[in-house]
């Protein structure tokens, strides 16, 4: 498989993992945050271990954010896990835009 393949293949794998992660909000005003931050946080632990052992991933989670590097393509943010995998998707759909231009 050539790399604009694999990152195309890469690209799903992670669009299809994140509709396993479950939005935080719409909880009932009791739990206000609590119970969606931890099946968002429960889900997006499974989707990187995932990627970690599969696709070969690199994440870190620290207090400034998260960072993923995955086929070379390194992605952040400060706004969850979810967040930096959306981000890393648009890295890697721009990585090919960009690449093509050049073919």
């Amino acid at each position: 498989m050539n790399e604009h393949s694999e990152l195309r293949r890469l690209i799903g794998v992670v669009g299809e993992l994140r509709k396993d992660i479950p939005l935080i909000g719409g909880a009932a005003i009791d739990d206000f945050m609590e119970r969606p931050k931890t099946a968002h946080r429960k889900a997006a632990e499974t989707v990187f271990h995932r990627l970690a052992s599969q696709e070969d991933a690199q994440i870190r989670e620290t207090l400034g954010g998260t960072q993923i590097i995955l086929a070379d393509v390194k992605a952040r943010s400060t706004r969850g896990p979810d967040a930096a995998l959306a981000n890393w998707q648009r890295a890697a759909e721009l990585k090919l835009k960009m690449e093509n231009r050049h073919v």
